[in-house]
C-alpha cells in the first residue's frame, strides 16, 4: 500500500466522510523522504501529557523523541508523521484525535 494511502487510513476518523478526507489531504505536506503533519492540535498534545503528569523531558523519553521536538509539536509547529505517530502512541490516543 502506498505510504500516503496508509497514513490517510490511519488518520481518518472511523466515521470519516468526504469532508474529512479533504481536510486530511490538507494536513500533509510531503518532501522526498518524509510526510509532515501540519494540522495537529499542539494544545491537545500538551493537555494529554499534563494529564499523565509527565514533564516534557520524561514524556519525550517515553515517546522516543527529542524534548525540543515535543516542544515544537506542543507549539503546533509542523512535525514529521513518524514523530506524530510516536506522540499519539505514547499518549495511547488515535492519531485522528490529535488533529484540529
Amino acid at each position: 500500500m502506498p505510504r500516503i494511502r496508509q497514513l490517510t487510513k490511519e488518520l481518518m476518523p472511523p466515521e470519516g466522510d468526504a469532508g474529512d478526507l479533504a481536510t486530511l489531504q490538507q494536513t500533509f505536506r510531503t518532501s522526498p523522504n518524509s510526510y509532515f503533519v501540519t494540522n495537529h492540535d499542539g494544545e491537545k498534545i500538551r493537555e494529554a501529557r499534563d494529564a499523565l503528569k509527565l514533564s516534557q523531558e520524561k514524556f519525550a523519553k517515553k515517546a522516543q523523541i527529542a524534548r525540543s521536538t515535543l516542544a515544537r509539536a506542543e507549539a503546533g509547529e509542523t512535525i514529521t508523521y513518524d514523530t506524530f505517530k510516536k506522540i499519539a502512541d505514547a499518549l495511547d490516543m488515535d492519531t485522528h484525535d490529535l488533529l484540529k
